[in-house]
């Protein structure tokens, strides 16, 4: 170190990868504003900051300083990959592209010239199939040139994911392992492709070992609390499907009106809060140690979507056996009423968990981005949407299909709102307001034709008793009074003459 402070570059290196290796980029940051006035002229210092840039998310200043180091050395092809990075982030892709393909020009034996011409590729906004194809080749490539990199087998992997080819996701997924056993990318990839739960574990599985070896990793650390997010999103979700599959299959039964669906009601009942119990059981038993209790304990807002999810349980239960024990008339309407109504703790309770994964635990400032977890409940949601629309083929028994559709307006509604505000604080487009436009029409048609067929669609009806077949009366004869029988007057018998017998005169005895 000089008397003025100024370190040599080799020195400046070293502290600054030093900084970064352990977490710590705005020191990294002070370090070379420090450094900068003795190293203004020297390309390596815009190079070390257009990548503390890049960690800190800081893309614009990236890019300046990376063509601040690249119009000091025009063939430096790491300042070409970073700058090519920042590029990226900024949402220019095929400015992007060309960096990475002037950087395999310069460098064609480079593997990692290939492999981030294969992260351009992969990234594209587009999403198309030659793009990914393009980013297969490139990870081939700089496989070819250098088998012992796991990174080229993620880049192979991913790629050959996003096509289709699962075989192929998954021998580049077991090849990179073989590699690099601990590769954390490889393993969190695992978790996301398609039959990579059967290379790597399952996804709370492979979460823990990375926070076993890394207790300060954040990414791990986010990726489980969005999984316990999104299944306990499933829990609150429960109690509207109990209610779509009640209105579906109660009409189903010949003497609903007389309270034959008590059996399905208590049947649902009883399948769902089983169903409900053993997931939760499953998610703790699942997630390391006691930390769904303490994501329950220190975020206020989870706590209480907890309860008032179980409060919706309940209420559902009670409103749907009411209903089926009614059968028809007033009291079923009612009945079905409160059994939409009681839907009304859950989709808070719904709400509040989105609420609570973005505030709960985050540094007061920052801007939640809520990652892509396989525990996603969209196909669930989906499936309930069109059994409430199926509710509708009991022709002569709509209220059911009114209650069911009333149901999934309150959901719907539920979820437009927790999306509406999240708008407000990021900024509405207006794409973003014409979905919402859309969606409340949506919400207005199915809550008004499901409210008019609770009121006045079809009620089932008693069954009409059948009529008694009388057996055919038989009279009885009566003995005391005898019917005469009818005179009948017979012919005269015609007279016969018979002639005279001669006599026979016999002779004497001797």
């Amino acid at each position: 170190m000089s008397a003025t402070g100024v370190l040599e570059p080799a020195m400046v290196n070293l502290r600054f990868e030093a900084l970064l290796s352990a977490r710590r980029p705005g020191e990294a940051l002070q370090l070379l504003q420090s450094q900068l006035p003795g190293h203004r002229d020297a390309p390596f210092i815009w190079h070390l900051f257009c990548r503390v840039f890049l960690i800190l998310e800081r893309y614009p200043e990236a890019e300046s300083a990376g063509r601040q180091a690249l119009a000091m050395g025009p063939e430096d092809t790491g300042v070409l990959t970073n700058l090519s990075l920042a590029v990226l982030y900024q949402g220019r892709h095929e400015e992007a592209v060309d960096l990475a393909l002037r950087t395999v020009e310069l460098a064609p034996d480079d593997p990692e010239s290939h492999y981030w011409l294969g992260v351009m590729h992969l990234n594209t906004p587009s999403g198309g199939k030659p793009e990914w194809a393009a980013a297969r080749d490139a990870a081939r490539t700089a496989m070819e040139l250098n088998p012992d990199n796991a990174d080229y087998y993620w880049l192979a992997a991913s790629a050959s994911g996003r096509m289709g080819a699962r075989e192929d996701a998954a021998r580049y997924l077991s090849g990179g392992l073989a590699v690099d056993p601990g590769n954390r990318a490889l393993l969190m990839l695992g978790t996301r492709l398609t039959g990579g739960q059967d290379v790597v574990g399952g996804e709370a599985e492979v979460l823990r070992s990375l926070l076993a070896q890394d207790p300060m990793d954040s990414q791990a650390h986010l990726l489980l609390r969005a999984q316990a997010y999104a299944r306990l999103r499933r829990l609150a979700i429960l109690p509207w499907l109990q209610v779509v599959f009640f209105c579906f299959l109660a009409p189903f039964v010949p003497a609903a009106a007389v309270g034959g669906a008590v059996p399905v009601a208590l049947f649902l009942a009883f399948v769902f809060a089983w169903r409900s119990r053993r997931r939760y059981r499953v998610l703790r038993q699942e997630l390391p140690g006691d930390y769904l209790e303490d994501l329950q304990r220190t975020g206020p807002l989870t706590r209480l979507s907890r309860r008032l999810t179980l409060a919706g349980m309940l209420a559902v239960s009670a409103g749907t056996l009411g209903a089926a024990v009614a059968g028809t008339g007033e009291p079923l309407q009612w009945f079905l009423v409160f059994t939409v109504a009681g839907l009304l703790p859950a989709a808070a309770g719904y709400q509040l968990l989105l609420a609570g994964e973005e505030r709960d635990g985050q540094p007061a400032g920052v801007r939640y981005q809520r990652p892509d977890t396989r525990r996603s409940n969209a196909t669930l949601i989906v499936a309930g949407c069109l059994l409430s629309l199926l509710t509708l083929v009991h022709a002569d028994r709509l209220v059911f299909a009114g209650a069911s559709l009333l149901s999934l307006a309150l959901m719907l509604a539920a979820a437009l709102a927790g999306m509406m505000g999240r708008r407000l604080i990021t900024g509405v487009t207006l794409r973003s307001a014409v979905f919402v436009a859309a969606a409340l029409i949506l919400i207005a048609v199915l809550g008004t034709n499901g409210t008019y067929l609770l009121r006045s669609g079809g009620l089932p009806e008693p069954p009409e008793p059948s009529p008694v077949q009388e057996p055919p009366r038989i009279p009885t004869p009566t003995f005391g009074n005898p019917t005469p029988f009818p005179a009948v007057t017979l012919p005269p018998m015609p007279e016969v003459s018979f002639p005279p017998v001669p006599r026979v005169s016999l002779p004497a005895g001797p």
